[in-house]
């Protein structure tokens, strides 16, 4: 019921809509484009910690490659070609091309420390080895 003398401007069951028609179309599609904005970034990051990760696992491998290489050989392997291609015709001890970011692993045997061990190294995202983003055995 109406009160007298009341100014009705419009039927009050009815809400005026601020982005007409489409307002709550477009809503949803800036919801769901904020979603997978965030999912990108978080799968981007997700991408790069495997990466860390397969490097890690691989100059694991190259250590203890290097270490039968030189337990069979008694000497240490000039380059990685010689774990792939062993000379005297064994199978191969590892095949690793290079690193999760295209880059070649870096080997020193005997190991700076010890010259019982091996250092391997790669350079990680960067490729610098000087930086503090390396992936190594040290």
């Amino acid at each position: 019921m109406r009160k007298q003398g009341a100014i009705v401007l419009g039927d009050k069951d009815r809400r005026p809509r601020a982005f007409g028609r489409w307002g709550k179309r477009l809503k949803w599609a800036l919801v769901a484009f904020g979603v997978l904005s965030c999912a990108g970034l978080s799968v981007s990051s997700i991408d790069e910690e495997m990466r860390v990760r397969q490097a890690e696992l691989d100059v694991s491998r190259i250590g203890h490659a290097v270490r039968l290489f030189r337990a069979d050989a008694n000497r240490c392997p000039t380059g990685l070609g010689e774990l792939e291609a062993p000379p005297d015709g064994r199978a191969p001890y590892l095949r690793v091309e290079e690193d999760p970011w295209g880059r070649p692993y870096r080997f020193a045997c005997p190991a700076r420390r010890d010259p019982a061990e091996v250092d391997v190294v790669s350079g990680g995202p960067d490729g610098e080895m000087t930086a503090a983003d390396n992936i190594s055995s040290l």
